[in-house]
């Protein structure tokens, strides 16, 4: 992962830090999981690293990010936290050994290039027993000009998420998709119209709509299928 973030990858992480409901149900992935001290790697520009602490004011979240840009970002926006610290962390070359009951990352991990010694030093910092919440692009058929542009490695199988995961040493409790009503909308912008950005007027009106989408994903598809994949991992 290079050590600094696209500007268009920077413009979607502002589109989405308006989409309020949106960040709420992608959060709930990972909320039942997170216990003792958090780490969240890729943290961006805080969105959901700010909604986490709300939700868990008795537990110290560390923010991180490989970008020193964003660090510095979020040393801004969260200089008056109680719980909240930051920290630059490139994942793939850390030196952290169990220190953290629990850690989540969203839409980072296809950023990596060494992606399996992510997962390794990811499964390092956590303590015995600790769970790790990632939650990455599915579908590599739906590679497309948005994954360019944000520097996308990859778009992830069930079956690559989970072989990478075991072998860091991981124990599979969950996996499965979240998401599916954002394929149509990621197929139409970054393969027909071949835009790089999410647009905002699309983006607020998806977030309108999150309630009805979240009832329908939860009772009918039942995560069968989704524009992304999220694990739930422990370390033994």
């Amino acid at each position: 992962m290079d050590a600094t973030y696209s500007d268009v990858g920077t413009r979607n992480l502002r589109v989405l830090d308006g989409a309020v409901r949106f960040q709420s149900w992608m959060l709930g992935q990972a909320l039942p999981y997170l216990r003792g001290d958090v780490i969240e790697i890729g943290s961006g520009i805080g969105t959901y690293t700010a909604r986490a602490g709300a939700h868990l004011p008795e537990h110290t979240i560390t923010a991180t990010d490989i970008d020193p840009v964003l660090c510095g970002e979020l040393k801004e926006r969260f200089g008056e936290s109680k719980n909240i610290s930051v920290d630059q962390l490139d994942i793939t070359n850390t030196s952290i050994h169990e220190q953290y009951g629990s850690a989540f990352s969203f839409n980072v991990f296809e950023h990596i290039k060494d992606d399996e010694r992510a997962f390794r030093n990811t499964h390092a910092l956590l303590k015995p027993g600790g769970v790790f919440v990632v939650l990455v692009p599915a579908h590599p058929k739906l590679y497309n000009r948005i994954d360019e542009a944000v520097g996308h490695y990859r778009r992830y199988t069930k079956q690559e998420l989970v072989t990478k995961a075991t072998q860091a040493g991981f124990v599979i409790e969950d996996a499965h998709y979240f998401n599916v009503f954002a394929i149509p909308g990621w197929i139409f912008q970054g393969k027909f119209l071949g835009k790089g950005t999410v647009s905002e007027g699309s983006m607020r009106a998806y977030d309108m709509l999150v309630p009805m989408f979240r009832f329908i994903e939860t009772r009918i598809f039942r995560r069968r299928i989704g524009i992304s994949l999220v694990a739930v991992l422990r370390k033994q």
